[in-house]
């Protein structure tokens, strides 16, 4: 007997790979082609915030005159749509739009947000980048183990702070909660690089550590009331959820495990991991949850990954410095400790190189990838060969979302 396995590459219909039955370790997949009809993102943000979970209405939580932050998380899918969602439960709560200010990551998301906004900006909403390496543009907010927590100054001088950020399920690489739109995202340079630290998450207890960090950034700046943003397969959106902390993440813990967590039957010798979606999916942060994921449905002693994206962002300065190493992994451990934006992204490829081959389907050139230990898939074609020859696989579609589970 045999088994269809199917593949989504990116924005492409998906791929069918015969297995033979046997080989099959995997669960039956949703594919986006199963969901209903997408979700109205601005009705469903609005309605979120006028009946939140545990929390009165967005209407009964501000008064005339207030400044209104909107923190904007990074990774939400359809921000611009989910900003306008807030927008129009602030208008209908009586909120002028010249008092709202959308605060981003960076000048280029501002850019891109503004002309998406455009005509919201033209009645007074304001979109801001945050400067981490800007000491003027960071508050004081509380001392933590004798060392500062800095925040923009943007939130720490608004009168309501609104986080809105990405809901991940709960066991997820760098899953940390209803704040993780706030922290580290708009402090300092100095506490993003740690945060960014290749092995940071290798520990449970550090994992901890951070959710806990997190967490106290959001109740020190008084975020009363979050937004969480569930993704849906296929590149929509599952849910806006809205309400208090503890509340959000109780439902965003639900809404994902339902979404997100795919049974796998036993450890895999093969892993075929994708992200799909158009290119802001296509991130070494997300190659990173992606391969993160692969690595927990893995056999630890001997098992390969492919990874199907349609990335074309060039390596940053720690995959840079895992090219340099030639393969070596005795010394590629060596990058446990780098501090980079894309030092995760270096870390699992290197763990995952540990385990076994890994194969990676992208838009750089071979020789990149090659020289980053990786071995090229240069079509489907070769994917369903490498699939069809494993003693045993498993697909884990969007893995920068999806959560391997073991059956019990």
């Amino acid at each position: 007997m045999s088994v269809q396995a199917h593949v989504q590459l990116g924005d492409e219909p998906p791929l069918s790979i015969t297995l033979r039955d046997e080989a099959w370790v995997g669960s039956a997949m949703r594919l986006a082609s199963d969901r209903a009809d997408d979700l109205d993102v601005v009705a469903a943000t609005a309605a979120a915030l006028e009946s939140p979970a545990g929390f009165p209405a967005i209407s009964q939580a501000i008064v005339p005159d207030d400044t209104i932050a909107i923190a904007l998380g990074d990774g939400v899918r359809q921000s611009a749509q989910v900003v306008r969602g807030v927008v129009a439960a602030l208008d209908r709560a009586g909120a002028g739009r010249e008092t709202v200010r959308v605060v981003v990551g960076d000048v280029n998301e501002g850019r891109a947000l503004r002309e998406e906004l455009a005509d919201l900006l033209e009645d007074g909403l304001l979109v801001i980048a945050h400067e981490a390496n800007d000491d003027q543009a960071l508050c004081y907010l509380a001392a933590v183990d004798e060392s500062p927590l800095l925040v923009s100054r943007q939130l720490f001088e608004a009168d309501v702070v609104i986080p809105v950020g990405c809901g991940r399920a709960t066991t997820a690489r760098d899953s940390r909660g209803p704040y993780e739109s706030i922290y580290p995202r708009f402090s300092d340079v100095v506490t993003q690089q740690r945060f960014a630290q290749a092995d940071a998450l290798d520990s449970p207890a550090a994992a901890s550590r951070r959710r806990d960090e997190t967490d106290r950034a959001g109740w020190l700046l008084g975020a009363a009331l979050v937004v969480q943003v569930v993704p849906a397969r296929g590149g929509g959106i599952a849910q806006v959820v809205a309400g208090t902390p503890d509340e959000v993440d109780r439902l965003v813990a639900s809404a994902c495990a339902d979404e997100w967590v795919a049974q796998v039957d036993e450890p895999a010798r093969l892993v075929v991991t994708t992200l799909t979606g158009g290119p802001a999916e296509q991130s070494w942060d997300n190659v990173a949850r992606a391969l993160h994921a692969a690595g927990q449905a893995a056999d630890q002693d001997d098992s390969a990954v492919a990874i199907c994206t349609q990335l074309s962002a060039p390596p940053g300065e720690s995959l840079q410095k895992l090219m340099e190493v030639g393969g070596d992994l005795d010394r590629a451990a060596r990058l446990h400790d780098a501090q980079s934006p894309d030092a995760a992204a270096a870390w699992e490829i290197y763990k995952a190189l540990c385990r076994g081959p890994l194969y990676f389907m992208s838009q750089l050139d071979d020789d990149v990838v090659e020289s980053l230990g990786m071995t090229p898939i240069v079509d489907a074609a070769e994917l369903v060969r490498l699939a069809e020859r494993s003693q045993t696989c498993a697909v884990l579609n969007e893995g920068q979302h999806t959560v391997p589970k073991f059956a019990e």
